[in-house]
């Protein structure tokens, strides 16, 4: 099949630091490539991709918007030759527009808990996990669980011992990351925190770092996120949202580190209690405390039963082939 992915132009794919959409979108990329698809890659400037055509903004300085903007026009005028496009963006508008009577398309729903976006004017909607189709009211609609890794199984398992909790991820009220540092304050542990902060938050980042627990250190590359990951004692999200499937959760479990959460959203469908982590019900009264106590739990479980249990939710190989399937799906119906 002739392919076109389209992710939101905001960081290059793959990307530089810590980004979500932009490394699964590579993954994919080079995978459906290695099937015999053509694929088309409409991304962000620098993108190093080997897509077989990579469509980037024509200026680098453009804002979020006209680069989008030019996507949408490249996509119209092209529509007509791809089989399917795979819309990862964040709003969906490739999944919307009227070139989709030439074009079938498909959309991987990777988030939007608070409904920013028209969601149900996306058409052929696919969710990354059963608890974000449940949010927007969509059981039973198909899933396609994220990935985190180009060959997972070659991911060396971490030792651990780093003598610090880890999060990572973007810094936001949402993510509950204030939690981990009461969490941690009240062990007397040290709180890593590493991931990026949009202006708007930095007051609440200010606030984070007022704990004499928590180390802020910022985005992280690549090869520093996997030895933060390896090294971490566990890995905390006590997400505040319907989360639709955290990466870090999986990047965490994948080197063998245990995750202790609040079950809210995504991280539900990989979380198991006392296998590879624990959950803390989203309504419970005192979640410190709780949290605090898995904590404890969490640092007994053995790291090789916490990575074998993600192995096969993330195997891109078998993701690659679904999203064939979905866009072979797309081509001749409507959901």
């Amino acid at each position: 099949m002739k392919l076109a992915v389209c992710v939101t132009p905001e960081q290059p794919c793959p990307p530089i630091n810590y980004g979500g959409n932009e490394m699964q979108a590579d993954i994919l990329v080079r995978k459906l490539m290695g099937l015999g698809h053509s694929v088309d890659l409409y991304c962000a400037p620098g993108s190093t991709c080997p897509a077989t055509r990579r469509i980037e903004p024509l200026t680098a300085g453009m804002r979020h918007e006209p680069q989008f903007a030019h996507h949408i026009e490249w996509l119209s005028k092209q529509s007509s030759v791809y089989d399917c496009v795979i819309d990862m963006t964040a709003n969906h508008l490739c999944a919307q527009k009227q070139y989709q009577d030439t074009c079938p398309a498909m959309a991987i729903m990777t988030g939007d808990p608070n409904r920013r976006y028209p969601h149900d004017k996306i058409r052929n909607r696919v969710y990354v996990s059963p608890q974000l189709a449940n949010h927007f009211g969509c059981d039973g609609w198909p899933i396609l669980h994220n990935i985190v890794d180009f060959d997972p199984c070659s991911r060396p398992l971490g030792r651990g011992g780093g003598g610090y909790v880890l999060y990572l991820g973007t810094i936001r009220p949402g993510k509950g990351v204030h939690l981990a540092a009461k969490t941690c304050a009240w062990l007397g542990v040290k709180l890593i925190v590493a991931g990026p902060v949009q202006p708007r938050f930095r007051s609440y980042l200010d606030e984070l770092q007022k704990w004499p627990c928590v180390e802020y250190i910022g985005p992280v590359n690549q090869t520093d996120k996997w030895k933060l990951l390896s090294d971490a004692g566990e890995f905390i999200y006590p997400v505040q949202w319907c989360d639709a499937g955290p990466l870090g959760v999986m990047e965490a479990l994948l080197v063998g580190t245990p995750v202790v959460g609040i079950a809210n959203g995504g991280i539900c469908q990989d979380v198991q209690d006392g296998v590879n982590g624990f959950l803390v019900r989203k309504d419970a009264e005192s979640p410190v405390s709780l949290l605090a106590a898995d904590i404890i739990l969490a640092h007994k479980l053995d790291r090789a039963v916490v990575r074998q249990s993600i192995i096969y939710s993330i195997n891109p190989d078998l993701h690659s082939r679904a999203v064939v399937s979905l866009c072979e799906r797309a081509m001749k119906e409507t959901w």
